[in-house]
Order: C-alpha cells, then structure tokens, then sequence
C-alpha cells in the first residue's frame, strides 16, 4: 500500500511538471468573449509581428482609478504576449518620478514608446495609438506628406467644413507630419517627401512642374491626385493636371457624375451627389466591400495603357454604384433634376471610374542589389470626401486613410477583407459591467451553495 501510494505521488508529480513544461514552452491564449474583448486587431498583429529590436512601452497612470490602471495594463500586457520584444514599464507618477525622467517626459496618463535612440509619446492609451507610435520608432525616417499649393487648391485649414481639418487630425494620430509646399520655377520636391497631395487645382500647372512631378514618381516616390468635377470648365481645355496624369495613362474626363437613384439612404438625394458602393480587389478597397462612401460632384476618371511606358499598370479602385452614369454637357447637369434612363443604359453593367490607382517599378540596373523602387499614383474625382463636412459620413474616412497607408509604403495597417473594421480599446470594461459580473459571480456561488444545502438536508431528513 505504501509503494503504491508512493508511485502514485511521484507520477502525479511528473504530471504536474511536465503539464508546466508543456504550458511554458507552448503558451497559448484563447478569447472566447463574443466581442473580441481580449483579442488585438489582426492590422496590429502584422505591425508587431515585423518588430525587429527591443522595445520599452512605459505606461504612467495613476493607481487611485484603479480600472483605468487595470484596463492599460491588461491592455499593453496583450501586446507584450504577441511580442516577447515589447517590454512593458508600468508606473504610478507619482510614486514614481525616477522613470518619468528615465522615459524623458512629465505629467500622467502617457504612454511613451522607446525603441534605440527614437522615443514617442502620447496621451492616454489605446490599441491604435500604441499601433502609431510602435511605427513611429521602427521608422527608418519621419514620414512627411506635402500638400501642394498656388494653383487655386483647396485650403488644408478652411473653415465651416471646407477645410480638411479632421484629415489632418488624423494624419497627426498617425505620426505623419503635414507641410503645405509651393514650387517655384526651377525648384524641386524635398529629399523627405513621403506623399504629394495635389488637392484639385483650378489653375494649369505647367510642363516643367509636371516634369517635376513625374521625376518624383519616377524615383519611387508616392502622389495623390484630387480631380473635382469643374463646371467652369471650357470646351476643349484640358485638366489643369493633364501635363502630368498623360504621361501615366489616366485622363480626368470633362464630364460629371450623375447618380440616378431616388433613395439613396442618406441625407443627400441631390442626382449630383453620389454613393460608391463598387470597389475593386485592390488591397485599399478590398476590405471595403459591402460598405458605401459618399462623393459630392464627381468627375469620372478614365485610364489606358501607356505606349511609351508598358511596365505602368493601372486599378480601378472605385467606381459608382448601378445607377450612375456619365454627363458630359455639364451646363445639362448643373440643372440636372430628372434623369433620362436612355442616358443610363450604357453604364448598368459598368459603372463609372471615380478612382484609379497607378504603379510602375524602377529596378536600379547599377545596382543589382537594389530591389527597386516602386512608384505609386492614387487619382480620385472628388476632393469632398476627404474635407471635413464628408469625412466622417459612410466610410468616407476609412478610404481616405487606406490611401493614405498604401502610398506611404504602411499598407501593413489596411484592414483586409473579413477583418473588424476598427481596432478595439481591449479588456476596457466600465465600472456598471464589472459589477455586474462581480455580481452574477456571488449569485452564481450562492445558487450552488443553497442547491448543495437543500440536497443535503433533504438526505439528512430521510
């Protein structure tokens, strides 16, 4: 008996030891929350996972909100377990202000990232944010997007909604600076450029700026057209930008689009107003299938392969949804109220272009062990849906920073097909649920305990 117990200890021992093996070398987390709750966004997940050195996250919060604290660090300790490079410092400021001088910053509620040489910080917390600021430190380089000015451009700080104020917001939760430019003759694009935005000149920009331009594009470099429907536009007169989009076979039409459905389920059933609900299998607008954006006077965009440049290769990103179609007398679509469906017959199986993507890959013959540079050019017809007054409606804004993402070069953030469309502020659970989970706890204990106590004194009677 003695032997038997004696074995029976020892194998129950080897159990447990090699059950706590087999757990730390194969750690495994399962979320079986209906809502995701302990999971990160699979965008975040492709961004950690690219991490190639240590990483310090430092996360000051005070301790005296107590679920706030819990909720960062449940939070932070998620991105640790996907990447054991993370290291997570978590403080009180005031208890302790050696690691606010050590991180190099002052107050609370901040969480700085430090990654090297490189830091960032910002306020608060949040699983995007944290995503921003751990691409901030891994680049190479600040990112910085020019908007190009002095051709009757939109303004960037317009006011009452014509601006695009909520654009630049974003850009700024992204760590992308914003820096408005103006060529002069002779001059070039900055060495730092990581996006050109040309925001729907009114005014002809030249055959030497459009030179410049290209080049730019011709060096790897990354360019974002805005071309807005322009009733004052004469007959026969080109795009303002037509020196520079011919030479990558993508012509803005002379035309508008007109948008034939009478409900459209917005607030905007003008025919000039026009809901996109077609995408194409792009990687910025593969995720957005099933969703709707909304362009205000839209000019249709056309494109076709460049005879003198063959390796250029074109997308069609959006286009209208069944029940738009092209006008090409805008004095006619100015005063456009009722639809004429002869009009519209031809473009029901193939609705209008109302953006287009363009590429070309530069390989260094040099250098054979550059692997190139690729050229990226985003033409869309419409510079409404990025101003502030559109920018948040359908999703409006969700195109907008795809756009913006893939001709940056950090397509990695794009939310593919299938995935959640916004990355949660995981384990945050306000104080009502938890006391409403700790509630159902004790009731759920008491219920076992007065089952087991009836049962018992029903035996016990007997």
């Amino acid at each position: 008996f003695g032997a038997g117990f004696l074995l029976s200890a020892i194998v129950g021992l080897l159990i447990v030891l090699l059950v706590n093996f087999i757990s730390a070398r194969y750690h495994q987390r399962w979320d079986l929350t209906r809502t995701r709750s302990f999971s990160l966004h699979p965008a975040t997940l492709r961004v950690i996972e690219k991490i190639d050195g240590d990483v310090d996250v430092y996360a000051f919060f005070p301790r005296r909100n107590s679920l706030e604290f819990r909720a960062v660090k449940e939070l932070y300790e998620t991105f640790a377990f996907h990447q054991p490079k993370i290291r997570l410092i978590m403080a009180d400021p005031n208890q302790r202000p050696d690691l606010l001088t050590e991180a190099g910053v002052s107050g609370n509620r901040m969480t700085v990232v430090k990654y090297g040489e490189r830091t960032s910080y910002f306020p608060g917390y949040g699983e995007d944010k944290l995503v921003a600021a751990l691409m901030e430190v891994a680049r190479d380089e600040p990112k910085v997007v020019y908007w190009v000015i002095g051709h009757g451009e939109r303004g960037v700080d317009a006011q009452d909604g014509e601006g695009y104020l909520r654009l630049q917001a974003e850009l700024t939760k992204n760590f992308l600076k914003l820096r408005t430019i103006s060529l002069g003759p002779g001059e070039k694009l900055p060495d730092d450029a990581s996006l050109v935005v040309l925001a729907d000149p009114r005014r002809q920009v030249g055959e030497k700026e459009a030179a410049v331009y290209d080049a730019y594009l011709r060096s790897g470099g990354r360019l974002l057209a805005l071309v807005d429907a322009d009733f004052n536009q004469a007959d026969g007169q080109p795009h303002p930008l037509a020196d520079l989009l011919d030479r990558w076979g993508i012509r803005p039409m002379p035309a508008v689009v007109i948008d034939a459905r009478e409900n459209k389920l917005v607030d905007y059933p003008e025919p000039l107003t026009v809901i996109a609900d077609r995408f194409g299998v792009h990687e910025t607008v593969q995720g957005l299938q099933g969703q709707r954006v909304l362009m205000n006077v839209v000019r249709p965009v056309e494109f076709s392969q460049v005879m003198s440049d063959q390796q250029i290769f074109h997308h069609v990103l959006v286009r209208g949804g069944r029940g738009t179609y092209v006008e090409s007398d805008l004095e006619r679509a100015r005063k456009v109220r009722e639809i004429d469906p002869k009009a519209l017959e031809p473009w029901l199986d193939r609705p209008p272009v109302l953006a287009v993507a363009a590429f070309r890959k530069f390989t260094n013959e040099q250098d054979p062990g550059d692997l190139g540079r690729v050229a990226r050019l985003v033409v869309v017809g419409d510079a409404d849906f990025l101003k502030d007054d559109f920018f948040d409606t359908l999703s409006n804004s969700e195109l907008a920073m795809n756009l913006v993402r893939w001709l940056t070069g950090e397509e990695v953030l794009i939310r593919r097909q299938g995935e959640a469309r916004v990355a949660k502020l995981a384990m945050q659970i306000d104080p009502a649920q938890r006391r409403l989970v700790r509630m159902l706890m004790v009731l759920e204990a008491m219920g076992i305990f007065l089952v087991g106590w009836i049962v018992w004194f029903f035996r016990r009677t007997r």
